[in-house]
């Protein structure tokens, strides 16, 4: 049985190459997690979890390289030159501490403002059926235009685990 979350990292990267699988890699590599092995996971947002903007707060992924590593992510590629692609996710994180958030992902053919618009509404829908009047949204959003390669977008968010934690500790990584 696996643990449960104690903190939930929020990333995002973006990536071009030969195929769509290169691209998606790129992708990986750019948001930090491309040497893990994500598993895909649901939506639900622990109960006083901490979730953490690692690029906002300028924290890298420090975990072991092929680690199995829960995640609610999104990606979407595309190879039609001019084509602007997104995909994001968002979290909504209750006032109350001690009842779970959720998390919904989108990926389409727009912008991020499309993206983060449709989140919000994700966000709010989730929200409005379990009852949650107080919470507050993170978002991770990537986006890019496609020029003259096969281009992927990834946003991701990684459950941390309280072992992995001690194992950074542990281990004096960062």
């Amino acid at each position: 049985m696996w643990e449960v979350p104690q903190e939930v990292w929020l990333t995002s990267g973006i990536g071009e190459g030969s195929t769509r699988l290169n691209a998606f890699d790129k992708a990986l590599y750019s948001a930090g997690v491309a040497n893990l092995n994500l598993v895909k996971v649901t939506s639900i947002l622990p109960a006083g979890a901490k979730v953490v903007d690692l690029k906002l707060e300028g924290r890298q992924v420090d975990i072991p390289f092929g680690c199995l590593v829960p995640a609610v992510y999104t990606s979407i590629s595309s190879e039609v030159p001019g084509q602007q692609i997104a995909c994001g996710l968002v979290v909504a994180i209750p006032e109350d501490q001690i009842r779970n958030g959720v998390i919904f992902e989108v990926s389409l053919i727009g912008s991020a403002q499309e993206a983060g618009r449709i989140l919000d509404g994700m966000a709010e829908e989730a929200c409005e059926l379990r009852r949650m009047e107080r919470f507050k949204v993170v978002k991770a959003i990537a986006e890019c235009t496609v020029e003259n390669a096969i281009a992927s977008v990834v946003a991701a968010a990684l459950m941390i685990p309280q072992s992995l934690q001690r194992n950074r500790r542990d281990s004096g990584a960062g």
